[in-house]
Parts: structure tokens; C-alpha cells; sequence
């Protein structure tokens, strides 16, 4: 689940001291741009001015992002010259990102974790742009040439820099205001973590007020490729305070209210499923999704449980965005195991139930799998969740980032590096669009679909890969997906540049996720792949159109051994190798017709009221 992309966020509140008051009279079109720089740090108080601002500066003011999706957000910043600590409160959910010279360290959902590599790359780009950036462009030898008068997109013309550094790499723009000389705006290109592209960010600033003697901007908007992704009005700004070093400490790890559990799971959708209860009630069926950055609750399942909802949030999914509601649950409880006081989001993630079933009651995610050191044995179907302080299993530990409140870990595919989300309630596994022309591919389909918990189906590609590594282990003969290229509307998959690791490939393995030490240990099942192959079968899909109903034959691929046979769409099928399937889920419906390559299935159907059945050959048909 994510909600902006935070190198943006850096870059915007890095630059909340670079605005000033009126100074100076109109500078023409041609003025050089040396003048034109020297001019602007004069606006902006000077040496001493801009020093000042460096050198403590406390920020509050409300977010309003636009894309990817709408959401708003309060704001707490404070920096100093090498350290930034940003607190979030969006919809009853808190955050904070703490930033500094050799690290960083965020806290979501009560969970304390170390910054992702991308978050990284975000303050390093953060602290090369912050308010001295006049000063080390005059200063450092950058080269500066005169662009002329500007339009900006939100109208305003402006008299534009372009400052290279000696070293030739990216420049920056500078925009400034021609009537005062005070910076306009700032245009760049920055790393989209999110897409994984290089995008032109311009950084608008207006409203100028001054503080403590220093001019602040009160209203900055971000556009990423001309267009307006978020916006920042500032209520309160404060240079004359101090910033005792407290505030940038990492906090302890909280102590533990969690205890431990063995539970089975069910695995015959293709999810893991478990039972869980809310507040001590009954218990009832959760998906545990370890790509969830939230618990999320049915809203019949709150009604239910008498839950107050609060505010509106927006959240990613695959093929979009899902709206919910913040509320939160006293306790969460699998087995043995229990936490306390859980913030969950109520949303309607219906489109779940038609896999699972129609008492699917939620998602188990990070704020409660975080709490546990977590392992999947999908060969013996059961969830461990031990204590957090508990040892690493044996084994090559690997690490793992906690990306938007999911784990990330390092993946190759035929030479090619790729992050992954380890997504356990991902039934494929899904790679960004991009690898798709870099790799050498085997055969591929395009009717393959894959289902967010927005509802939306997005269309795959599918092929079969001769090896993938993740997390350190690798699996061959992996079946995988290409999400859609970007131009696919409101599909985030499109735009990601990080892959998906999900059950497909997780499920050859015992999975432990450790999130207090951000590591990653998979042991290889002694049996390899203990499902049956989803692509060696006579070539039919089968599917139940209503609950607890015979399914009927939904699709029949070209060349497979059943168009060769005498079956027909929509025939009604009563058994598979003799035994009933009445009330099969659609899952189940497919592993039944799978199974090594050149072996045979029998499907009985029913037609005119009279049992027909035909043996037909499994093939490898990817």
C-alpha cells in the first residue's frame, strides 16, 4: 500500500526556506545569469539569511496529494543542517521518517524499521537540494546559463538558470520570480521509486511570508512531468527555536505484547488462510498478506463488531486504488497468539470472497504480522508466528528491506536485479513490465488476469522461466506474469518498478520473515513443489458460476487435447477422476485438472441428463 512517492516529500520540504519577500525591481528577459543568481540570494536574506534557515527550521502545515491517488495528510517537519525527522498523521494513521548523515529510520503502524535503499536515495537527493543549494552554485563551480523567461504550469512566467555542476551531472533549474528576484520554482529530475523511472519534477513556490526575519514559502506544489501530484500549505513555521537532538533519536522497539502460535492454514485457493478473532469473538477466516501494508476488516464483518469508523483513506491495489475507513480493534488474535490495540482499515474487498469464500472476514497485515517473527511451511500448511526476539531458523539469511510497509527482497532474472515485494497473498508472481524486454522469453499467453483487492482485473502476460533467485534461493521452471505496460489506466502494477513475489514461488519453500531484524530466511521443501503445475493440463478451464453449484466447461484452449475431444462449452461437469465436485471453488477446480505432463484425467459431464466422460492427456502447455 503506498501513498507518494517520499523522495518527492524530501525534495518539497527541503526547499520550504529557499521563498522570501519582496526585493528588488524588474529584471529584464536577457539579464545574465550570474546577476540574476546573485540577486535572488540577496532576496532571500543573504548568506547570513540562508544560513540561518540551514541551521534549524520546524514546519507544520496539511498535504494534499493527488497522485497516485488522492489523500491528505498533517505534517510535523523539523531539520537541521544534516538531519530531517518528519511525522505524518493521515485518516487516524501516524508515521514518521527520521533522516541522517549516515542513515535513516521510519516508524509505521508502532513499528520501528530501518529506511529502504530507495528511502535512502530520497534524503541523499533531499540533502544535495536543500536551502544552501544558492550558495554552492555560486560557489562550487557550476555552470550557469541563462534560459530566458519561463512558463511554469501553473501559468506564472518566470526567468529560468539552469545550473550544472563541474562534475556534469544533473542539473538544476531555477525559476525566479522577475518582478523580486525571489525563487519561483525549482525543476529537477528525480528517481520515481515507485515506477522505478527518471521523471521532471518542478518544486513551485508561493505565498512568501516572512519569519524571524526569513522569508518562508507557505504554499509548494509538486508536478512530476508537468503534472500536479501534491500540494503543501504551511500553518505554522518556526526558525528561532531550537532542535534538541532528542528528536532525531531512533526510538526503543516496543516491547512485545505479542505471544506465539502454531496454526495450520488452508492453502486449496491458492491464498493462506487462517482463522483469527477480532476482540475475543469467534473465530473467523483472515488472508494472510504479507504485501498488505494494513489489516483490513469486511464492513459487514465491523458492523458486526460494533466498530466507530473514522476518517477516509485511499489505498494502492493492483488495479487501483480502494477506499476505506480507519477505525481500530482491541485485539487480533491467531491461536495462541495476540496483539493488542490494532489500527485496521474497513473496506470493501469483496472481489477476495469470490476465491476465498463468503465468510472471508479480512486481511491479516503488517501491523499485525510485524508484531511476530512469521513462517510459512507450505509444505506442512502451517503459520508460525513466534516471538520477535526469537533466533534466525538455519539457513543463508537474506536481507530485507521494509519498503511502504511490506517486505522487499533482492531478486534475479536471467541477469537481470529486480525488487520484490514477498506478497503471500499474491497467488502469482508478477514482474515489472520493463524486464520483459530485457529477457530472452520462451512461449507466453496473454490470457491470463490477475485480481486486486480493488476488484479490478488486470491483464497479464504469462511465461515459464528457466530459473528465478530471490531472497538467495532459487527455483527453476517458475511460471510468472508481465503486468501491462504503463499506458494501462489506473493498473499500479503498470507503474511499479518492483516485482512481486508471490505464491508461485514462495510455496517451495518454508518462508520466514523476520521484521524486527529485517531478514529473510527460505529453506527449500524437501519435495521441491509440492502443488501440481498449473500449466500441465488437457486444456480447459473450468468454472462454478454460483456458490456450491456444478461448474461448467468456461473456456477450451486451441490445439489442447481437449478441443481435439468432444466436449463443449458450457457442458455441465459432474466429476473429475470419479469423484464429485459440487462446490469446489474455482482454484480447486484447476488443481484438479492438473498434473504430470502425459498422464490422464477422466471428466464426466452431465449432457441431456445423461453422465458422459473423456479421458484426456495432460500437456505442458507453457
Amino acid at each position: 500500500m503506498k501513498t507518494f512517492p517520499i523522495g518527492t516529500l524530501f525534495l518539497l520540504l527541503g526547499f520550504l526556506c529557499l521563498s522570501a519577500t519582496a526585493a528588488g525591481a524588474q529584471t529584464g528577459p536577457q539579464a545574465a545569469p550570474e546577476a540574476l543568481l546573485e540577486r535572488a540570494i540577496a532576496a532571500h536574506g543573504g548568506r547570513e539569511g540562508l544560513e540561518k534557515a540551514r541551521a534549524h527550521l520546524t514546519v507544520e502545515g496539511d498535504i494534499t496529494v493527488y497522485k497516485p491517488f488522492a489523500n491528505t495528510l498533517h505534517i510535523l517537519m523539523r531539520r537541521t543542517p544534516d538531519r530531517l525527522r518528519m511525522d505524518f498523521r493521515s485518516g487516524g494513521l501516524e508515521g514518521t521518517y527520521c533522516l541522517g548523515p549516515t542513515g535513516g529510520w521510519k516508524q509505521a503502524l508502532g513499528i520501528v524499521s530501518s529506511l529502504s535503499q530507495e528511502e535512502l536515495e530520497g534524503q541523499r537527493l533531499s540533502q544535495e537540494h536543500n536551502a544552501g543549494l544558492l550558495l554552492k552554485v555560486q560557489s562550487a563551480g557550476y555552470k550557469l546559463i541563462s534560459l530566458g523567461r519561463k512558463k511554469l504550469p501553473d501559468g506564472f512566467v518566470a526567468e529560468a538558470v539552469r545550473a550544472t555542476p563541474p562534475d556534469k551531472g544533473e542539473p538544476t533549474d531555477f525559476y525566479f520570480d522577475p518582478e523580486t528576484g525571489l525563487l519561483a520554482g525549482l525543476g529537477l529530475t528525480g528517481r520515481n521509486v515507485l515506477r522505478g523511472v527518471d521523471e521532471a519534477y518542478l518544486y513551485r513556490m508561493r505565498d512568501y511570508r516572512p519569519q524571524d526575519g526569513i522569508p518562508i514559502s507557505f504554499q509548494m506544489q509538486t508536478y512530476a512531468d508537468g503534472a500536479l501530484t501534491q500540494e503543501l500549505k504551511v500553518t505554522r513555521a518556526d526558525l528561532a527555536s531550537d532542535i534538541p537532538d532528542s528528536v532525531f533519536a531512533r526510538p526503543d522497539a516496543a516491547s512485545a505484547n505479542a505471544t506465539s502460535a502454531a496454526e495450520p492454514f488452508d492453502f486449496s485457493t491458492g491464498e493462506v488462510v487462517v482463522r483469527a478473532s477480532i476482540n475475543g469473538k469467534p473465530p473467523r477466516k483472515f488472508m494472510v498478506d504479507t504485501g498488505a501494508g494494513i489489516t483490513m476488516l469486511m464492513p459487514d464483518v465491523a458492523k458486526e463488531l460494533g466498530l466507530a469508523l473514522g476518517a477516509k483513506l485511499n489505498l494502492g491495489a493492483g488495479g487501483g486504488a480502494a477506499a476505506g475507513r480507519v477505525t481500530r480493534v482491541a485485539s487480533i488474535q491467531v491461536g495462541s497468539a495476540r496483539v493488542k490495540d490494532v489500527n485496521v482499515v474497513v473496506s470493501d474487498i469483496s472481489s477476495f470472497r469470490a476465491l476465498i469464500g463468503a465468510d472471508l472476514a479480512g486481511i491479516l497485515g503488517y501491523n499485525f504480522l510485524s508484531q511476530f517473527q512469521v513462517t510459512l511451511d507450505y509444505g506442512a500448511q502451517r503459520l508460525t508466528l513466534a516471538p520477535a526476539s526469537a533466533p534466525l531458523p538455519s539457513g543463508d539469511p537474506a536481507g530485507l528491506d521494509i519498503g511502504p510497509n511490506v517486505p522487499i527482497v533482492e531478486a534475479r532474472i536471467g541477469g537481470q536485479k529486480c525488487r520484490m515485494m514477498l506478497d503471500t497473498g499474491a497467488m502469482w508472481t508478477i514482474l515489472p513490465p520493463r524486464l520483459a524486454s530485457c529477457l530472452r522469453l520462451g512461449p507466453t499467453r496473454s490470457d491470463t488476469y490477475a485480481l486486486g483487492m480493488d476488484g479490478h482485473a488486470v491483464a497479464l502476460r504469462t511465461t515459464r522461466l528457466p530459473a528465478l533467485s530471490a531472497a538467495g534461493q532459487m527455483a527453476r521452471g517458475v511460471i510468472v506474469s508481465f503486468a501491462p505496460p504503463s499506458g494501462s489506466t489506473g493498473a499500479l502494477l503498470s507503474d511499479s518498478a518492483l516485482g512481486i513475489l508471490g505464491n508461485s514461488f514462495l510455496r517451495r519453500f518454508r518462508v520466514t520473515l523476520d521484521y524486527g531484524k529485517q531478514k529473510a530466511v527460505l529453506t527449500p521443501l524437501p519435495a521441491g513443489d509440492p502443488y501440481p503445475d498449473e500449466w500441465t493440463h488437457p486444456g480447459l478451464i473450468l468454472a462454478a458460476l454460483a456458490p456450491n453449484t456444478r461448474p461448467v466447461v468456461a473456456a477450451i484452449y486451441p490445439g489442447s487435447p481437449a478441443s481435439r475431444s468432444r466436449l463443449r462449452l458450457l457442458d455441465t461437469v459432474i466429476a473429475i477422476n470419479g469423484k464429485p465436485i459440487r462446490g469446489l471453488n474455482n482454484y480447486a477446480l484447476a488443481r484438479a485438472l492438473c498434473g504430470p505432463a502425459n498422464s490422464r484425467v477422466r471428466i464426466t459431464v452431465l449432457r441431456r441428463g445423461k453422465p458422459r466422460t473423456y479421458t484426456l492427456k495432460r500437456v505442458r502447455l507453457l
